[in-house]
């Protein structure tokens, strides 16, 4: 009975550790949310970067920019506690949209960085569409974020085929929403703790098979 009750106990947690992690994200929005300009250290908990890196909302319409939608221009952002970047999604300017006989091609970078120390780099690649959103980035444990775009750009010829004209980079990229979450370090697994738990995974096992045999 006490073997059962510790199976169901690990049953019961599994569930609410997933709620924990699920309950523990964060979605920041950009364009309508925030008034135009520079945004604001400190929205959402994070620093947006200054000076030539500093984040640019597009306020409540996307004239500012002529964006496909209302989004902030970003190339970093930051915060002093670690967190996980977990999606993003992109917007691009109505004159770099894919359309008839031009095409624009997207690339971008993000980095993640924990002080100076890259953790992880994730590469994107979306058309000139608009409203690109990649989820499932695990960018985890870091502080800092930055965004590097590159716009490859071009018409199709009589017979379909690209030809590249030429290559923005880097150009500007326009985010409108960003999923973030705390980082939580794995706890560290203790050796003599897993040994005594193995002796007693054995030890019930060993007490299960005697029952049945007895039986």
């Amino acid at each position: 009975m006490e073997i059962r009750r510790l199976v169901a106990a690990a049953a019961v947690a599994a569930p609410l550790s997933l709620f924990a992690s699920l309950a523990n994200s964060q979605t920041i929005n950009f364009g309508a949310n925030l008034p135009a300009g520079p945004v604001p250290a400190g929205y959402a908990g994070f620093n947006w970067g200054t000076g030539a890196n500093a984040a640019i909302n597009s306020g409540a319409g996307a004239d500012i920019y002529y964006l496909t939608a209302p989004a902030a221009s970003i190339v970093e952002f930051s915060r002093a506690n670690l967190f996980d970047l977990n999606s993003v999604d992109y917007q691009i300017l109505m004159s770099g949209i894919t359309y008839e006989t031009t095409f624009n091609n997207y690339t971008t970078v993000i980095s993640g960085y924990r002080g100076t120390t890259l953790v992880k780099s994730v590469t994107e690649n979306y058309p000139g569409a608009g409203s690109d959103l990649f989820a499932g980035l695990n960018i985890d444990g870091v502080n800092k974020i930055t965004f590097s775009t590159t716009d490859t750009f071009g018409y199709l010829d009589s017979g379909g085929n690209p030809v590249v004209v030429g290559v923005n980079t880097p150009s500007t990229t326009f985010v409108d929403q960003l999923k973030v979450s705390h980082f939580t370090a794995a706890p560290e697994i203790d050796r003599t703790s897993v040994a005594s738990a193995l002796t007693l995974l054995l030890g019930c096992l060993a007490v299960l098979r005697g029952r049945r045999s007895g039986t």
